[in-house]
């Protein structure tokens, strides 16, 4: 008189259709946010064209990087509406030759990016923060404006981490000088 038991063996069977559903509410969450940039960038472009605009998306990718055990989140920032235009980005972060350093993600969602650490600059004395340089080249069909932000990840000694930045054009260098650590 009741409902049939799915039990079989002492187990509850998963129904056949589980493994769909994630996989179809995974494909929901993918398409949501894609819509969401789609309708983001119409309405940058549908945006006048002055001189000043009180919103602009940004899209960015961001790796991180840890210099002498200290990590950095690194973000090349871009128009979104410009984002087609890009060909491709170039981090080098220049550390001291005395310094550890390492690529810990290489993001490459948003864009094509490659990120390199060169143990090139002048020695650390050891005391104080590790002074390094990113240098960030993207490469696009035309010019448009982009920016480096660089935010130290939350840690022991550094609870609260300011970003820093600098801007720049596309087809050009753009160098951004921080320290991290104490």
């Amino acid at each position: 008189m009741g409902l049939p038991s799915r039990r079989r063996g002492g187990t509850v069977a998963r129904p056949p259709n589980a493994i769909a559903f994630v996989e179809v509410a995974l494909v929901f969450r993918i398409a949501s946010v894609l819509a969401v940039a789609l309708v983001a960038a119409g309405i940058a472009a549908a945006a006048p064209h002055g001189h000043a605009r009180a919103f602009e998306a940004w899209c960015s990718d961001d790796p991180v990087i840890s210099v002498n055990g200290n990590l950095v989140d690194l973000q090349v920032q871009m128009p979104v509406t410009n984002l087609l235009t890009m060909r491709t980005t170039t981090l080098t972060i220049v550390v001291p030759r005395n310094v550890g350093g390492a690529v810990v993600v290489d993001d490459i969602s948003a864009f094509p990016m490659h990120t390199t650490i060169s143990a090139t600059g002048p020695k650390w004395s050891g005391h104080g923060a590790v002074p390094i340089t990113i240098d960030a080249y993207v490469s696009a069909s035309s010019s448009y404006t982009t920016q480096v932000v660089a935010t130290p990840v939350l840690n022991v000694s550094n609870l609260l981490g300011s970003p820093s930045s600098t801007s720049g054009w596309t087809n050009s260098l753009i160098a951004l000088q921080i320290s991290v650590g104490r």
